[in-house]
């Protein structure tokens, strides 16, 4: 692909900016299309240090796609317009400089609904710019609200997956992940020690300092010995990241 200077300036400047190194994966098949994929790939690995650019097998669908992130697919290579949003969305997602726009953000949460999005586009309708920038931090403001029921599940197996979901957002979004602390936290008497358990390990991996004197309160309550390691180890852990 082409780029003019000024674009060249943007993405090296995109690519000053973030604070830590992210990845953009590729899900490549054998198809010409790929090739285009390619390209852009070896683009970004020339301009933007802090990308890491990954090709993973596609097998399975129908056109290559590039995730920045695990929400979203572009099928086809950012360019002209669409070149400013696709980096936008990548920044986002590494919690840098990505913004999003205030008259849109309480649309974006009372969506309560799981949602599967199509958008088509081209890369120089500027219209298709400003929809795609809208709605692109949709996947960042919601956690499915069944994703807390399963993730308190009392079947272990069941509660596992959902964990291991929770701490890879944890990981990526941790101001995301904390908004589910509330929730769990209004329903962590309810569920049996086990699940409880779990739910206090959370606390001190996704929690900031907010939770210290919630967590102290709660070590003082009649609990078990192996639930009261539980709720010590999960102060431990956000005393660390002092």
């Amino acid at each position: 692909m082409d780029l003019t200077s000024g674009q060249v300036d943007f993405i090296r400047e995109w690519n000053r900016r973030l604070s830590k190194p992210i990845s953009i994966r590729l899900y490549q098949i054998a198809d010409e299309r790929t090739g285009l994929f390619e390209k852009f790939g070896g683009m970004l690995s020339q301009l933007a240090s802090k990308v890491g650019f990954i090709t993973e097998n596609g097998e399975g669908t129908e056109i290559p796609a590039l995730l920045p992130g695990n929400a979203w697919r572009y099928h086809l290579v950012p360019a002209g317009a669409e070149l400013k949003p696709f980096f936008e969305l990548a920044a986002m997602i590494a919690q840098d400089s990505g913004e999003l726009p205030e008259f849109d953000t309480a649309s974006l949460k009372a969506v309560q609904l799981p949602s599967r999005i199509k958008i088509y586009l081209t890369n120089y309708c500027p219209h298709c710019r400003d929809v795609v920038t809208r709605i692109m931090p949709l996947p960042l403001f919601n956690i499915f609200p069944g994703f807390l029921e399963t993730l308190m599940h009392p079947d272990f197996q069941t509660r596992l997956g959902a964990m291991v979901v929770f701490e890879d957002i944890a990981e990526r979004s941790p101001a995301l992940a904390r908004t589910a602390l509330d929730p769990i936290w209004q329903k962590l008497d309810a569920v049996d020690e086990s699940v409880r358990g779990d739910m206090l390990y959370l606390f001190g991996l996704t929690g900031d300092a907010g939770w210290f004197s919630r967590l102290e309160a709660y070590r003082s309550a009649e609990l078990t010995e192996e639930l009261r390691g539980v709720v010590e180890e999960a102060i431990d852990n956000l005393q660390s990241k002092k």
